[in-house]
């Protein structure tokens, strides 16, 4: 009987703590480059009223719903973006826990993920990707290369090649529309997470999925925001996001039995 509860109850508590980081990775991309708001400043306050919220609209996703989507003190209506980032973060950290159960590899990646969706949140609030968030997603790549028993050389390969990339796309665009589409951060991002791919096939995969993530996100962005530019990481982090949670398995397979 205490087996069979303890089966169900981890990746129930995967999936809570996930959707607690979602909501702190909320927070902390809201704040981190808000010049009002330090990230060590105050509780969490309604950006419609600036009032601090109570504890009962604390609670990852539940919250949400039992506030019907509003403010408690104004009324005013809450984007639903918050909600979603906490619920994919909760699936990410449960993902990673079935995928590798209690190991030092989970812990690794649910705080990638955690850098991934304050990334994504920075990004759509200011255009910008924090640099200490890029130190610790670093430092969790680097961990995972050890994990994985990857060659260095290699790493070091995908990591410049990432960044070529990225530069030269870069240039391209400036040269074929006269704007700068893509900031260094973007290029740092891509840099940072390149070595996470295994082969260079997977890389290119990888730059694929990020142009047709890129123009799908483009174009709603643009209709919803009526904005000419718009945050490039949240499909960048989505490619790599499928790739290494879900394609690389089936590559990695398919290679072997060719």
């Amino acid at each position: 009987m205490t087996d069979n509860v303890l089966y169900y109850l981890e990746p129930a508590l995967f999936f809570i703590i996930g959707c607690c980081l979602g909501s702190f990775a909320t927070f902390m991309g809201h704040r981190i480059f808000s010049e009002n708001l330090s990230v060590l400043g105050k509780r969490s306050i309604c950006t419609s009223c600036n009032k601090i919220l109570p504890k009962k609209a604390l609670f990852p996703l539940f919250s949400y719903i039992f506030c019907k989507g509003k403010c408690l003190m104004c009324n005013a209506k809450i984007s639903i973006r918050y909600p979603i980032i906490e619920f994919i973060a909760g699936l990410g950290s449960l993902y990673a826990f079935i995928s590798w159960g209690q190991s030092f590899k989970t812990v690794v990646i649910v705080v990638l993920i955690t850098c991934f969706m304050i990334q994504i949140v920075s990004d759509i609030e200011y255009y910008m990707a924090s640099d200490s968030v890029d130190i610790v997603m670093l430092i969790m790549v680097i961990m995972l290369g050890i994990i994985e028993h990857k060659k260095i050389l290699d790493q070091l390969i995908f990591f410049i090649g990432g960044a070529l990339f990225m530069l030269c796309c870069r240039q391209i665009v400036m040269w074929w529309i006269g704007k700068d589409p893509l900031g260094l951060g973007d290029v740092k991002v891509v840099a940072i997470l390149a070595p996470l791919a295994n082969s260079a096939l997977e890389l290119v995969i990888i730059f694929g999925l990020f142009g047709i993530f890129g123009l799908i996100f483009g174009v709603l962005w643009k209709k919803q925001t009526k904005s000419e530019i718009f945050p490039y990481l949240p499909p960048i982090l989505m490619a790599f996001s499928i790739d290494y949670f879900f394609l690389a398995k089936y590559m990695t397979f398919f290679l072997q039995k060719t």
